[in-house]
């Protein structure tokens, strides 16, 4: 095997590992995408699970205070005071206010998580999306970089292929 068939070979073989690493770093931020999608539709998943679990929750507890205003009155009744004058009015429109506010607050607290679901998806594609233009600017560099250094090297050999054979 004479010396251009082993600089011919050895090029061949540079080229292909250049090639082989630029498309696994392309692969690695194809794959990084995906899984930035997946996650961000787990996120959306989570927001949405989130709102259900909220509404049957404000459900739930406007109804226990449906019955706690229903058991002030019985009792408030019971102990004889008039269920028609102010004092007992003040009392339960009080109580129902304070009930409900704290149900709104429980709303509210599910609404921002929910929110924050929903942010955690747009930055989680927004990540994938940077990752996959990394892997092609990595494999485009690489791909890039190896092509220039084989050529550096085959003109090197060249050169000095042609100063060996001038010595004969």
């Amino acid at each position: 095997m004479g010396l251009e068939t082993m600089a011919i070979v050895g090029a061949t073989a540079g080229l292909i590992g250049t090639g082989i690493s630029a498309y696994g770093q392309y692969q690695q931020g194809k794959a990084q995408e995906s899984m930035a999608r997946y996650n961000a539709k787990l996120s959306e998943q989570q927001a949405e699970q989130e709102g259900v679990v909220s509404a049957e929750n404000a459900r739930r507890r406007r109804e226990m205070n449906r019955r706690r205003i229903g058991q002030i009155r019985a009792s408030l009744a019971g102990s004889g005071v008039s269920l028609t004058e102010g004092s007992y009015l003040d009392a339960i429109g009080q109580t129902s206010s304070e009930l409900e506010l704290a149900t709104l607050d429980d709303i509210n607290q599910s609404r921002r998580r929910q929110e924050a679901y929903m942010n955690d998806a747009t930055m989680q594609r927004w990540q994938g999306s940077q990752a996959s233009s990394a892997g092609n600017i990595a494999a485009a560099s690489t791909l890039f970089g190896g092509i220039a250094n084989i050529g550096s090297n085959m003109y090197d050999i060249r050169r000095s292929f042609g100063s060996y054979k001038g010595q004969s």
